[in-house]
């Protein structure tokens, strides 16, 4: 990976944080996020998301079969105290 290639995920990751977090605990659907990240990159930020501790829900959309939505928890991340593996 590049430093172009890493920089620009981390920028995917922050604006992905940031939709789910203007509406935590409100279901958004994965193409909202999926644009947001870019393409389908957006579902594998999300991924390194929880991977920091975010708890982030999906369940399978009600009215878009095959297709998810996703949801920030109100007790996510910073909030429940969780360490990242970088913090050991």
């Amino acid at each position: 990976m590049t430093f172009r290639n890493a920089g620009w995920a981390q920028a995917a990751r922050q604006a992905i944080l940031g939709r789910l977090q203007e509406r935590t605990g409100h279901w958004i659907d994965g193409e909202e996020l999926e644009d947001v990240g870019g393409t389908l990159d957006g579902l594998r930020r999300m991924r390194e998301l929880r991977d920091e501790g975010y708890i982030i829900d999906r369940r399978p959309n009600p009215i878009k079969g095959g297709r998810w939505q996703y949801r920030l928890s109100e007790l996510s991340g910073e909030q429940l105290g969780l360490w990242r593996a970088e913090d050991w």
